[in-house]
């Protein structure tokens, strides 16, 4: 078995981050989009094509704002404020957050159970 390089562990742990980074912040725009579309009175069904789009516009948006964006340009329909909406999207990145830090400390736990 090759030994594993510092470098390697270096990039490894970098595209875990990104992924991470990824997955939290379509979360939190999908999170955001179903709860502002309750806000507009939207059913179910239109709900999660609206958080989908916000979820779509915030992939393909360079930066990770698109999603957020996006949802800002509809605040008059939904009879919210910029303030809210930046607080539900921190409420969300938060719980994205610890869970990513229960997801660290239970592979810590794991690997420190069954070293390889």
């Amino acid at each position: 078995m090759a030994a594993v390089t510092r470098n390697e562990i270096a990039e490894k742990s970098f595209v875990i981050r990104e992924e991470r980074s990824f997955h939290s912040r379509a979360r939190a725009d999908r999170d955001a989009g179903l709860w502002m579309a309750g806000r507009m009175g939207l059913d179910a069904a239109a709900a999660e094509d609206f958080a989908a789009a916000a979820v779509e516009v915030g992939v393909r948006v360079p930066g990770g704002r698109g999603g957020f964006d996006h949802l800002a340009a509809y605040l008059g329909q939904a009879g919210i404020n910029i303030e809210e909406l930046r607080t539900r999207y921190a409420l969300v990145m938060a719980s994205a957050e610890l869970s990513d830090a229960a997801l660290a400390h239970a592979d810590s736990v794991e690997a420190r159970k069954n070293p390889a």
